[in-house]
């Protein structure tokens, strides 16, 4: 298990116990600045409800974009990863603002 001290990954078992990872959190902040680049281009794609950062279903930090309905067109835009990081196109439907 891990948990956050002061935005510091802290391993509590493993080979890594008690040492802070920072490849970690380079990876998020990769994946911010990735979505902070293409988030304004992808929401203004049709379909495309949202972009963020998540999990894949196996755990892995991704970049997430997030679609109203199943569209191969638009799926077929979004590479598998970008810059290392994989990309999860996911069907979400409709998304309102509240």
């Amino acid at each position: 298990m891990n948990y956050v001290l002061n935005r510091e990954l802290i391993s509590e078992s493993g080979p890594f116990q008690g040492q802070k990872n920072f490849i970690m959190e380079s990876s998020v902040r990769k994946a911010g600045k990735i979505v902070s680049r293409y988030e304004q281009i992808w929401m203004g794609l049709k379909n495309v409800s949202s972009v963020g950062t998540g999990k894949t279903s196996e755990g892995k930090l991704c970049i997430v974009i997030s679609l109203s309905r199943d569209d191969p067109a638009t799926r077929n835009i979004f590479p598998v990863e970008i810059e290392g990081i994989p990309v999860d196109v996911r069907i979400s439907g409709k998304v309102d603002a509240l």
